[in-house]
């Protein structure tokens, strides 16, 4: 008999792409079971681009709507059950209203108490487990009692599209969203002009936004490489990420994009918890990982030039595409 189980994740591309594991374990595990995911409209592109998912349900299409027209779409859906990737009050409270059977959240919330039917106690700030495992811990409830290795889960197929087209291309991020400490553009303008003269091709990625910002610094370097800030949709970014040969960021969604598509992805992190590189570094095949010691820092303390010796190394290694 089918299973029709809804993963929720209504948040950013990071923390949707670590929730996507749970659906492939769902596939694996359970022999008849569609998968459906709520998300955001900033992260559809990547959830219908996973094998692993059967619907995808834009939560922003529910922004102006009154409880009782989502319950009954909801209730339309036939779930069996809801898992709670992000314990979003007003999704738990919709869904236990809409009496889905089993609604799983993490025990170490109080919504989880009053909306949720099972509830995995495990913390996630002090855990030494990756983001990923953690994830996974949830759907024990179901009876999926796997505990994967960040080997096994860098080998995870995740995206649909896989391309054959490689540019000796390497991607630079300077931006966040804040979530992680990162480099000034100082930092990022130095590390360009120590690999501008190296042969391969430098790229700027961010968003529209971040070109004004990109426009508006005064460094030397920055500007000779070129800007593909706010150019692309995500879609069409996700396959121009696959097409090239590596990707520098802090702890941001285009990293995980990176590792998961086979490329180079090489993180900047700080060993602090709860934003250490043990909890969010990305999966993939070849993940890269620049760690400092914690000193109570505001900023990345790496120097430009240990990253750029990094880089001119990686470089010249080739990858093995999916």
């Amino acid at each position: 008999m089918n299973q029709r189980i809804l993963i929720s994740r209504t948040d950013s591309i990071g923390d949707v792409m670590l929730t996507l594991p749970m659906c492939y374990y769902l596939k694996l595990m359970l022999s008849d079971v569609t998968v459906l995911f709520l998300g955001k409209s900033y992260t559809q592109d990547i959830i219908e681009n996973c094998p692993f998912v059967d619907e995808f349900i834009n939560a922003d299409d529910f922004q102006s709507s009154g409880n009782d027209k989502i319950v009954g779409f909801i209730q339309n859906l036939n779930l069996d059950a809801v898992v709670f990737a992000l314990p979003d009050k007003r999704w738990m409270e919709l869904f236990f209203l809409a009496q889905v059977p089993t609604r799983i959240a993490t025990g170490h919330r109080i919504q989880s108490w009053k909306w949720a039917t099972n509830r995995p106690m495990f913390g996630r700030k002090n855990s030494d487990l990756h983001e990923a495992q953690l994830n996974i811990k949830l759907l024990r409830p179901l009876g999926i009692n796997v505990q994967p290795t960040l080997a096994e889960l860098g080998a995870i197929s995740l995206f649909k599209k896989a391309t054959s087209t490689s540019y000796h291309r390497l991607i630079i991020h300077p931006f966040s969203q804040g979530s992680a400490l990162n480099w000034t553009m100082k930092e990022y303008d130095e590390l360009v002009g120590l690999l501008l003269d190296q042969g391969f091709e430098i790229v700027i990625s961010g968003t529209a936004k971040d070109a004004i910002q990109l426009a508006e610094f005064e460094g030397e370097h920055l500007k000779k490489a070129t800007s593909i800030c706010g150019q692309f949709s995500l879609s069409s970014f996700i396959e121009y990420i696959g097409q090239s040969h590596a990707l520098l960021a802090c702890s941001t969604g285009p990293l995980h994009l990176a590792a998961v598509q086979g490329i180079h992805a090489i993180g900047l992190y700080v060993d602090r918890r709860p934003i250490h590189p043990g909890r969010w570094r990305p999966i993939g095949p070849h993940v890269h990982v620049v760690k400092e010691s914690d000193v109570d820092q505001k900023q990345i303390l790496t120097t430009p030039t240990l990253v750029a010796t990094f880089l001119k190394s990686i470089m010249e290694r080739p990858t093995t595409k999916r």
